[in-house]
């Protein structure tokens, strides 16, 4: 038996892990987490650019104090920008690998990443509601 298709059998773990493969299960581990980490760094860019626009507001002629804002949102941008660098790997590392990793279920309640496929492909899902790239000369094997 393929030990990567294998079901998880802790009695202890509820269903909806037992009925997962090993594959499946840290596929989701790994969906939920990027997408807590983007959740993360879109409060802490919000909070930093924010709190540094108000400081720089109220900076009046303070050098010192208009620097200091200046700094922090240019770091709430940078931080930006680095999140979206982020999810272009991400979505990088999906069509290279053929995985699905940007989609959440949460009992019943799916949220999904947009698919991008090649230009020589289209989109195809799967009975789980799971998106991926097939080339567009052939149908969806499902």
């Amino acid at each position: 038996m393929n030990t990567l298709l294998a079901k998880i059998e802790n009695p202890l773990l509820s269903t909806s892990v037992k009925n997962l493969t090993g594959v499946q299960y840290v596929q989701k581990i790994l969906s939920v987490l990027i997408s807590a980490g983007f959740v993360i760094g879109g409060v802490a860019f919000t909070f930093m650019f924010i709190t540094g626009a108000i400081s720089w507001i109220t900076s009046g002629g303070d050098k010192a104090a208009h620097e200091e804002a200046k700094s922090k949102v240019s770091n709430a941008v940078l931080g930006l920008f680095i999140l979206f660098i982020i999810f272009a790997l991400i979505n990088l590392i999906e069509i290279l690998f053929q995985i699905n990793i940007m989609q959440i279920d949460i009992s019943g309640f799916k949220i999904r990443i947009p698919k991008t496929c090649g230009p020589s492909e289209r989109v195809c899902v799967d009975e789980n509601g799971a998106s991926f790239c097939w080339p567009a000369a052939s149908p969806c094997p499902i």
